[in-house]
This record gives C-alpha cells, sequence and structure tokens, in this order.
C-alpha cells in the first residue's frame, strides 16, 4: 500500500475497533477498498501538482524519504529480489505478478535499482 493508503486504513480500522470493540474480516475488506479509492484521489491530486505523472515519479525517486508531499500515492516495487532484500533490512519481502501497464518505470536515468512505481495499492504475496 501507498502511504496514503495505509493512512487511511489505519484510519478507518481503528475508528471501527474503537465503535465496535472488533473488527470483522468484511471491516478489514471494506476498509482496503476504501484504502484504495482515498489513495488513488490522492494520486491524481499529486498528478495535478507536479504536472504529470512522470514528473511525480522523478520526484519521488530523487527525493527518496525527503519527499514532501506525504503521504506519498505511490510505492516502490523492484524486479531484483536481492535489491527487495537489502530494502527490507531484515523484514519481509513480497512478490506479485503485476502488468507491466499497471508499473511506472523510474524517469530517473542513474537509478540502479531496477525500481518501479505502483499506484494506490497491490494484493501482494509474503515470500520472505
Amino acid at each position: 500500500m501507498s502511504g496514503a493508503a495505509q493512512d487511511k486504513y489505519m484510519e478507518i480500522t481503528n475508528m471501527r475497533l474503537y465503535e465496535n470493540g472488533s473488527l470483522s474480516s468484511q471491516d478489514y475488506v471494506s476498509a482496503a477498498g476504501q484504502a484504495g479509492v482515498h489513495a488513488l484521489k490522492r494520486h491524481a491530486e499529486l498528478v495535478v501538482k507536479y504536472g504529470g505523472e512522470k514528473n511525480l515519479a522523478r520526484e519521488q525517486t530523487l527525493q527518496g524519504d525527503r519527499f514532501p508531499d506525504k503521504p506519498r500515492s505511490m510505492f516502490s516495487v523492484t524486479t531484483d529480489i536481492n535489491r527487495a532484500r537489502y530494502f527490507a533490512r531484515g523484514g519481509a519481502v513480497f512478490s506479485a505478478r503485476v502488468n507491466k501497464n499497471k508499473l511506472i518505470e523510474t524517469p530517473v536515468k542513474s537509478s540502479t535499482e531496477q525500481e518501479y512505481f505502483i499506484r494506490a495499492q497491490i494484493q501482494m504475496e509474503r515470500i520472505e
């Protein structure tokens, strides 16, 4: 999930937990769907602000953790399993098969990470 999707997901699940004392599996699924819609709206805002998706991807790549417009509407993925392990820093590594038309290639030629961006969220499987 992108930062925007994560923030909304946590907001919704925490609110429902507070109101009901527990969450059903349907609550989690519903929250994930609402988070995805929220993240796509956030993405549209950032695309307008940066003058296009490539410009947004460029700035997110160049700024890294210092990207000023949080929450982010995209998250980065790589095709290199060793690079994924490096960025996981001993944590979980996830994998997914994604149609190429869903990926936004990093527009920074100096990047050696085989990095792509995905809008909002996508279902992934934990592999490590």
